[in-house]
């Protein structure tokens, strides 16, 4: 077994050349992997990999991430977002099964943002504009500023610079299994 366990507390890793995974301007690019979440952990919001600086409203990057325990009124689910200072864009779709592994695959294809759930087009949406250099490292299993961490395991990372088709996709799901 080679995937990486995190604690949903302090654990998470970092690349070590963030920028060659900033996908500036409207360039495309793929995020995947597996994950097996815990319940639990410390952090409403658990980012799975993510390159995005700023706040809310306010944000330059992308991010794939769970909300597994939401609060009242809101549902569980899987998120990519392709955000741009004034224009936050979320896809969502959804979250697996504690202790189960889903597999989740983000694209951004120079015009839209995908998300796919256990190869399964989960939800899209035009995602225009373009996104600036960032200063923040490439993270896996927490955000850039140091919050947000994922409770679970981790297996099968992937990122292409290139947008990956639904084909491709189901098929990486079908090879895993």
């Amino acid at each position: 077994d080679t995937a990486m366990g995190f604690d949903g507390v302090a654990s998470f890793a970092i690349a070590t050349d963030a920028r060659a995974l900033d996908f500036t301007a409207t360039a495309a690019f793929t995020l995947e992997c597996w994950a097996r979440r815990e319940a639990g952990g410390a952090s409403y919001f658990q980012h799975l990999l993510s390159n995005v600086e700023g706040v809310a409203n306010n944000r330059d990057g992308y991010v794939l991430y769970l909300l597994p325990e939401p609060a009242a009124g809101q549902t569980a689910r899987s998120v990519f977002e392709r955000d741009r200072p004034a224009n936050d864009l979320a896809v969502n779709g959804a979250v697996g099964s504690v202790s189960t592994w889903a597999h989740y695959a983000a694209v951004f294809d120079g015009a839209s943002a995908f998300l796919y759930v256990n190869g399964t087009l989960a939800n899209t949406a035009p995602a225009l504009g373009d996104l600036i250099p960032r200063k923040t490292p490439f993270t896996v299993a927490r955000a850039p500023g140091g919050a947000n961490f994922f409770k679970g395991a981790l297996d099968e990372i992937a990122i292409y610079p290139r947008a990956l088709n639904a084909a491709a996709i189901a098929k990486h799901v079908l090879l895993a299994k």
